[in-house]
């Protein structure tokens, strides 16, 4: 729920022997923590940040009215928790509404705008509709280029994008090219072992596998691994993932006895780090145990 301005709370509790100053900013900071520990709660239940989130909403529009920034911003968050509890579908048309408000109120070009069409198209990508994300992920990729530069981090998280999208509709070469200059950016600015790097770069792997190339997906996938275990750890759950990624690659490649290396050494750490009755855990033993039975044949 919308809180009171600072002076209505300060009213009533206004000491005449302390400064108004000194109060108002005491009072602002135990606010800010009220509501620092109310999104705490929030965000343990999905369920409970979207009725807050709606009632939020609902009241920014009865007060502010539909099109104020407050409504605007409480309307992107609805569209974060419906996202959040799997709702894309309600989720994409509350982005177009922000979309469409931003690009009325700011501009096309302004950052705003271009961070809702970002949250837009990916949830468009993410339920298949890539024709309709692509060139809202276009846009993104021209306008962050044009305002940011081009080894601007976010420009080169709009370029990760569009990669992927593009991969989703087929056109593997330009999917390929883009994730391959984003790498190439993230290395020359001295930046190449970053998350941001290493996630585009695994995205890159994928695009290569899907062309067949699977040496160098694979080399790829190695260079994950090995980064993450040197700078994340070996049991921290990025590493972890990253080594089930190349596990797979090399058993789809028929590289079994490497992969079942990989599988078992998988194993054994998320037992040791998760315990042995974790979904991830769990999941690592059945893709052993099938690795480990080989393919079925027809008797």
């Amino acid at each position: 729920m919308p809180v009171e301005s600072d002076s209505a709370y300060a009213a009533g509790v206004q000491s005449p022997e302390v400064p108004k100053r000194k109060s108002l900013s005491s009072l602002r900071t135990r606010i800010a923590g009220a509501v620092g520990r109310a999104a705490e709660r929030t965000d343990l239940d999905p369920n409970s940040a979207l009725q807050a989130a709606q009632a939020t909403l609902d009241w920014s529009n009865r007060h502010r009215g539909p099109g104020s920034p407050m409504a605007i911003r409480a309307k992107s968050d609805v569209a974060h928790q419906l996202e959040r509890v799997g709702r894309y579908d309600e989720a994409i048309e509350l982005r177009a509404e922000v979309v469409t408000q931003l690009r009325l109120q700011v501009g096309v070009e302004h950052p705003s705008t271009l961070a809702a069409e970002g949250l837009q198209a990916f949830d468009l990508d993410r339920l298949g509709r890539h024709t309709e994300a692509q060139p809202l992920f276009e846009h993104v990729l021209a306008g962050r280029t044009d305002d940011l530069g081009a080894d601007d981090p976010l420009t080169l998280l709009a370029m990760e994008w569009l990669g992927c999208n593009l991969r989703r509709r087929g056109d593997l070469n330009e999917s390929r090219r883009l994730l391959q200059e984003a790498v190439d950016r993230h290395e020359g600015l001295g930046a190449g072992e970053t998350e941001e790097c290493l996630k585009t770069r695994s995205h890159l792997a994928t695009t290569q596998f899907e062309m067949g190339q699977f040496t160098e997906a694979c080399e790829q996938r190695r260079h994950i691994v090995s980064v993450r275990t040197r700078t994340l750890g070996p049991d921290d759950p990025s590493t972890l993932s990253s080594l089930e990624n190349l596990a797979g690659a090399l058993q789809w490649i028929d590289e079994f006895d490497e992969a079942q290396l990989m599988y078992e050494s998988l194993l054994d750490r998320r037992s040791r780090s998760l315990g042995v009755a974790h979904p991830d855990t769990e999941r690592t033993r059945d893709l052993l145990s099938a690795l480990e039975k080989g393919p079925e044949t027809d008797l």
